[in-house]
């Protein structure tokens, strides 16, 4: 997990196809409070689950073969899916319960986001997004709100930073590379007792708009 392409393989080939990796920057919460969030929310696998070297032959020829509008790849051998049990048994999350929606926003609900659930002042979540040209942040942000947080002992803040690094890093990763979108975070405004039903709507949401 944790892998982006960003270049496109085959006929509508752009450039060298590069294969990104964020294993380097996911580690295990140190925090009791924390690293029980996130198992709560079934999340735990995906900090394992991360490859520091890859075979970049053979994602380009999956890549190659990958068909948009049928979300499936055609191979020699036939058509192939992947399916929510594929993801259940590759990343070792759960995959049960309804299909859930986020609604896109826009910079400024990004910002009012931000400030609600980081407690971030508004100036500085609009300096964030203006970075990023849009409603999302960067990982290497996060990762100074996080360590920040932690010194303060703002415990909830530094599980929504984290989980928000660990989608960003992993079953939410773009073509960005380096940023995440804010929307990602109205999945983790209810922290107590969040159980696995979270995680299957994430997983959910990513399957039905991959």
């Amino acid at each position: 997990m944790g892998l982006t392409l960003r270049a496109v393989c085959g006929r509508a080939r752009i450039g060298t196809l590069k294969v990104v990796t964020h294993e380097r920057k996911l580690k295990r919460p140190e925090n009791d409070y924390v690293r029980d969030i996130v198992d709560d929310y079934g999340l735990g696998p995906l900090v394992e689950g991360t490859h520091s070297l890859v075979e970049e032959s053979l994602l380009c020829a999956f890549a190659e073969r990958w068909h948009k509008d049928t979300l499936s790849f055609y191979l020699p051998v036939g058509e192939m899916s992947i399916t929510l049990d594929d993801v259940n048994i590759l990343l070792h999350i759960p995959v049960h319960g309804r299909f859930f929606f986020l609604p896109s926003l826009g910079k400024n609900e990004a910002n009012e986001l931000l400030v609600t659930l980081l407690g971030v002042s508004y100036s500085d979540a609009t300096a964030k997004t203006e970075y990023t040209w849009g409603p999302s942040v960067r990982l290497s942000w996060l990762c100074s709100m996080y360590e920040n947080n932690v010194e303060q002992n703002h415990l909830t803040y530094v599980a929504r930073v984290y989980l928000l690094h660990l989608v960003g890093c992993t079953i939410f990763a773009d073509k960005s590379v380096s940023a995440v979108r804010v929307q990602y975070l109205e999945l983790f405004r209810v922290l107590a007792s969040v159980g696995f039903s979270k995680c299957n709507h994430k997983q959910n949401y990513r399957y039905r708009h991959s």
